[in-house]
C-alpha cells in the first residue's frame, strides 16, 4: 500500500477516471492508542499524542496533580499591594497591583489616580485644591482673581473651572470685551428721538418739540401749552416737533410783525360796486350808497324802489312847484310892467297939464 500505517487508502471514481488518496486514521476513535494514567488521546496527522488531563501536569514522564504556588498559605506575595502570578506551576512572580484600573483606590472623584510601584497616588484635576494627598479635592473659586476676565465682563465660577461673559452692551469672549454701539445697530429709540451711545448701553433722548422716555416720544403742542412766541394779530399752528405763526385774516407778515391790510386800498375787498369800502383793523366794512338797499353786509347792493318812487314824486312836486313859481313870477313881472307903463302915462299927462298951466300963466 502506498499509504503509511497511520493512514488508509481510498479510491475515488469520477467521469475522468479513478484516483486514490491517503486518509489519516483517528487512533483516538478507533482505540488503537496507548496512553497512561491521567492522560488523554489527542489525534494528529500521522499518529496521536497523549496529554495530561485538566488539573494535572507532566513531571518526569508522568501526569501528577498540579499545585499553584500563588494559592499557598500563607501568601507568597504582599496581597495589599501585589498580586501573585504562576509562571510554570512551580514558580511564581509578585506583580504590583494597579489600584487605579481595578478601582481599589480612595482618590477623590475630582482627582486622577496614578499607579506607582508600590501603591498609587492621587492628583486633583485642575480647578480643584488638593487636601490629604488628593483624597479630598475642593473647587477653586477662580473668580476671586479679578484679572481673569475683562473689566466689563462677568466671571461665573464652575466646578473646576470658570466662565467669562461680556456684560450686556458689550461683545467678545469675556476676556476681551468691546462696547457695542447700539445707535449704529437697530436701536429701540423712537424716530422722534436721538440715540446717544454710552459704555455698555445707550440713551434715547426725545428731539426738541417732543417729550417722553426716548423710546416713545409724543409731540408737544406748544400752542395749547402757550409755549410759543407769536406777534400780535397772529395765530399759533402746532406742527410735529415745532409750531408756526400765521397772521390772522386781514393782516400780513412784514419784518416779524402782522400789519393791517387796507383791503379798500389794495382792492382785495368784496364790497359791491354800489357800496363804499371803509377799512378797519384786520377787516373792512361795506356801506351801500344812498338809494340802494344793503344786503350781505354791503356785499350786495340793490336799487331801493321805494326811495326811487319817493324821489320821483318829490321831483314832480318840485317841478310843479317850480313851474307855478315861474308862472307867478312871470305874472308878477307882467303886472309890474303894465303898472309901470300906466304910471309913466299918467306922469306924462300930468307933466303936459302942468306945462300947459305954466305956459298959460306966462
Amino acid at each position: 500500500s502506498p499509504c503509511p500505517s497511520t493512514s488508509k487508502c481510498e479510491t475515488i471514481r469520477s467521469s475522468s477516471g479513478t484516483s486514490h488518496r491517503c486518509v489519516d486514521i483517528d487512533e483516538c476513535l478507533t482505540g488503537k492508542y496507548k496512553c497512561g494514567d491521567g492522560e488523554e488521546c489527542y489525534n494528529k496527522e500521522n499518529g496521536y499524542e497523549c496529554r495530561c488531563t485538566k488539573g494535572l501536569i507532566r513531571e518526569k514522564g508522568k501526569c501528577i496533580a498540579k499545585i499553584d504556588p500563588c494559592k499557598a498559605e500563607p501568601p507568597v506575595c504582599d496581597i495589599k499591594i501585589q498580586r501573585c502570578v504562576s509562571t510554570n506551576w512551580t514558580s511564581y512572580e509578585c506583580l504590583d497591583i494597579d489600584e487605579c484600573s481595578t478601582q481599589k483606590h480612595d482618590c477623590d472623584k475630582k482627582a486622577k489616580c496614578i499607579n506607582t510601584e508600590p501603591g498609587f497616588k492621587c492628583q486633583c484635576i485642575p480647578g480643584f485644591k488638593e487636601y490629604d494627598n488628593g483624597r479630598t479635592c475642593k473647587d477653586l473659586n477662580e473668580c476671586s482673581n479679578k484679572l481673569l476676565c475683562a473689566k466689563h465682563a462677568k466671571c461665573t465660577n464652575l466646578a473646576g473651572s470658570y466662565k467669562c461673559e461680556c456684560n450686556p452692551g458689550y461683545s467678545g469672549d469675556g476676556k476681551y470685551c468691546k462696547d457695542n454701539d447700539e445707535c449704529k445697530a437697530h436701536s429701540k429709540c423712537s424716530v422722534d428721538a436721538i440715540c446717544k451711545n454710552k459704555l455698555g448701553t445707550f440713551q434715547c433722548v426725545c428731539k426738541k418739540g417732543f417729550h417722553g422716555n426716548g423710546k416713545i416720544c409724543k409731540d408737544i403742542n406748544e400752542c395749547s401749552k402757550k409755549k410759543y412766541k407769536c406777534p400780535a394779530h397772529s395765530k399759533c399752528h402746532n406742527t410735529p416737533g415745532a409750531y408756526s405763526c400765521k397772521c390772522r385774516h386781514g393782516f400780513k407778515l412784514k419784518n416779524g410783525r402782522c400789519l393791517d391790510v387796507d383791503e379798500c386800498k389794495v382792492g382785495s375787498h368784496k364790497c359791491h360796486k354800489n357800496a363804499l369800502c371803509t377799512n378797519s383793523v384786520g377787516s373792512y366794512k361795506c356801506r351801500c350808497k344812498k338809494g340802494f338797499q344793503q344786503l350781505k353786509n354791503g356785499r350786495l347792493c340793490l336799487k331801493d324802489e321805494k326811495t326811487s318812487k319817493s324821489n320821483n314824486t318829490l321831483i314832480i312836486i318840485v317841478a310843479v312847484s317850480a313851474s307855478l313859481l315861474l308862472v307867478i313870477l312871470i305874472s308878477c313881472c307882467v303886472c309890474c310892467r303894465r303898472r309901470n307903463k300906466k304910471r309913466k302915462k299918467n306922469d306924462s299927462e300930468e307933466f303936459k297939464t302942468l306945462l300947459a298951466d305954466q305956459v298959460a300963466q306966462d
